[in-house]
């Protein structure tokens, strides 16, 4: 199960053209390189939904990678957990007992402790540790309270605890494909 990240911090250019475009690029190189298996497709920011279910139909997967973007979602935020428990939901339905999660994102709001049982959980990190100001849907960008500028910056530790809590792999973008 492939969770990607819709929180607006996906649309910041640090990664250009942005995070998101990069990261379902990435997906579809994943999904290319799959000679079987099944594979469904999840979202999250502030709640998590399901965009395919698990399937061996990976031009269905792929089709739906360009009409994913934050505006989509109907509640803001970050919700890393939601995924994860959404992902291991969609396994067990199908009566997997062990299966992997793969977590594209930018960043958790928390380290979440989820209890994965056999499922293994890896993370893809689509943002640098340079990072990149958070555009807004009207033009601008995301402020702070004080009117400064806020920039999304890649914290690649709790991702990589979170990936050996999961017994994953804890892997950050790439321009080729090493990451995959």
């Amino acid at each position: 199960v492939i969770a990607l990240n819709l929180s607006q911090s996906m649309q910041a250019a640090d990664i250009q053209p942005s995070r998101l475009i990069q990261a379902r690029y990435k997906i579809a190189d994943l999904l290319a390189k799959r000679k079987d298996g099944q594979t469904a497709l999840l979202v999250y920011s502030g709640a998590a939904f399901t965009v395919t279910p698990l399937s061996s139909d990976i031009a269905t997967i792929v089709s739906q990678l360009e009409a994913l973007t934050p505006d989509i979602m109907p509640v803001a935020g970050n919700q890393s957990v939601l995924a994860i428990n959404q992902a291991m939901g969609l396994l067990r339905q199908a009566g997997f007992a062990k299966g992997d999660i793969l977590l594209v994102t930018d960043s958790i709001e928390t380290l979440p402790e989820p209890d994965l049982e056999a499922y293994r959980l890896s993370v893809l990190a689509v943002a640098t540790a340079q990072g990149a100001p958070i555009p807004m849907v009207g033009g601008g960008f995301v402020k702070d309270q004080q009117g400064g500028i806020v920039l999304t910056q890649l914290t690649a530790k709790p991702l990589q605890q979170l990936a050996s809590q999961g017994n994953g792999r804890y892997q950050a973008i790439t321009a080729d494909d090493e990451d995959i």
